[in-house]
């Protein structure tokens, strides 16, 4: 737990409307009622939360009728935190929103998480994050090392809204008696579940889930999406030798809207073999954006998924070369015909300038008569008003279909080199390549 800001300690500022001393010193906190003030505690870093009690005696039984937010971080040692976390929990009596727990503590003192869990003050819990930071690990832990959630983990199951699980396991006879029945949102972030069991989470163990994010976890070789209720979904591949993920299975998600599919471009030898519906002859209507990391850039593979969803209306693409010439004038006039294009947006990130990269996007600038923006995002010199000039005859800009389109040229700064997806909740983020830890 880390203090993140000193809080003044003038006590006639700070909510005592009479003064501490009776004489009558109030102000506009003072005036609040004691159910915002709480709400303003239970933003606050826990540890200035419960500093709180020194500023009044208005302020001193706030804090623990506020609800609490425990957001844990190792700094000063895992020794010191299990302290101040022990004290938290025997002080505060809940209830207790949000819980974070971090991978240090997974690791060193698995058995004592699974004490925290049980603390009366948990009951009720609302989102259960029991963390790993990803930028931590040079590669994948090994399987060996890893173990299942505590069971205790699990007793906040009917009141789970959220939920990130990261490095452990999740063994086939603890899947078969999980049930969230309230989930909405759920992360497993380098997990090792076998294929039926993380088809059987998604279909049977969570009735209302609306987001699910697979951040690099292993075990399956195929994702089989099979959800009433699921809207978002997001897979990330690792560079792992086992059961690499060969294919994306839309099977029944009458709901699915966003379908982000990205693999880890350090690894440029992971290719997509499969990203398809159930049947060739299905259409998926519902899906309206997409996004994809791609080692090559293939028209011939975007047309292929256009053709199973077509109501898509954003494209997001992520590419590290185009080894294809993408022409595409003769070999799709008969397809062009029948061939309904909705796209209204798309962003192309690694574009690198060339005649492929032109082909490619040409297809959609000459035939996709609803298309609104296009942006290209590249290293170097992409705005550079002679290689935009270069590009705008290069794109053939007065053939584009849609005389509103508009287009666009960044250059990207971000020298993250993976889509900005770390949590569940990121997956309301529009485009999942745009750089969020700086602008452009």
């Amino acid at each position: 737990m880390e203090t993140k800001k000193r809080l003044p300690t003038n006590t006639d500022a700070l909510g005592d409307p009479t003064g501490a001393d009776g004489s009558g010193g109030g102000d506009r906190i003072g005036s609040l009622h004691d159910g915002v003030l709480g709400d303003i505690i239970s933003l606050l870093p826990t540890p200035d939360g419960a500093r709180t009690q020194i500023l009044s005696r208005r302020w001193r039984p706030l804090w623990r009728s506020a609800p609490l937010n425990l957001d844990l971080h190792a700094a000063g040692g895992v020794d010191a935190l299990f302290r101040r976390v022990a004290a938290v929990l025997a002080a505060h009596p809940g209830p207790c929103r949000y819980a974070r727990i971090p991978s240090c503590c997974l690791w060193h003192q698995h058995d004592a998480v699974g004490t925290w869990l049980l603390s009366p003050a948990l009951d009720n819990l609302d989102e259960l994050h029991i963390c790993l930071c990803r930028h931590g690990w040079a590669h994948w832990p090994p399987v060996l090392d890893m173990h299942p959630p505590a069971q205790s983990t699990f007793r906040f199951s009917p009141s789970l809204r959220v939920l990130t699980l990261s490095s452990c396991t999740l063994p086939d006879q603890m899947v078969r008696t999980l049930r969230f029945p309230v989930l909405h949102k759920l992360a497993l972030e380098m997990v090792f579940v076998l294929e039926g069991s993380l088809s059987t989470i998604i279909a049977d163990g969570c009735p209302r889930l609306e987001c699910l994010l697979l951040g690099q976890s292993m075990g399956f070789s195929c994702v089989r999406i099979s959800s009433p209720s699921l809207r978002n979904v997001a897979v990330t591949c690792h560079d792992t030798d086992m059961a690499p993920l060969s294919e994306i299975i839309v099977k029944d998600a009458p709901c699915l809207e966003k379908l982000v599919f990205l693999q880890h471009d350090h690894h440029p030898g992971l290719l997509v073999s499969g990203l398809r519906v159930i049947d060739s002859k299905t259409r998926v209507c519902t899906i309206k954006t997409i996004a994809i990391a791609f080692h090559s850039l293939k028209l011939d593979t975007v047309i292929d998924l256009m053709s199973c969803f077509p109501c898509l209306e954003s494209l997001y693409l992520k590419t590290d070369s185009s080894s294809d010439d993408n022409l595409w004038h003769h070999k799709y006039c008969v397809l062009l015909r029948s061939l309904d294009i909705r796209l209204k947006k798309l962003v192309l990130l690694g574009h690198k300038g060339t005649e492929s990269y032109a082909n490619f996007v040409t297809f959609f600038i000459m035939n996709a008569r609803r298309l609104e923006t296009v942006r290209f995002v590249g290293d170097t010199n992409m705005e550079n008003e002679e290689f935009i000039a270069k590009q705008h005859k290069l794109l053939q800009l007065h053939k584009r279909a849609s005389i509103g389109a508009q287009f666009y040229f960044k250059t990207s700064r971000c020298h993250y080199r993976h889509a900005h997806i770390d949590h569940v909740h990121d997956l309301s983020i529009p485009d999942p390549f745009e750089c969020t830890c700086s602008k452009f």
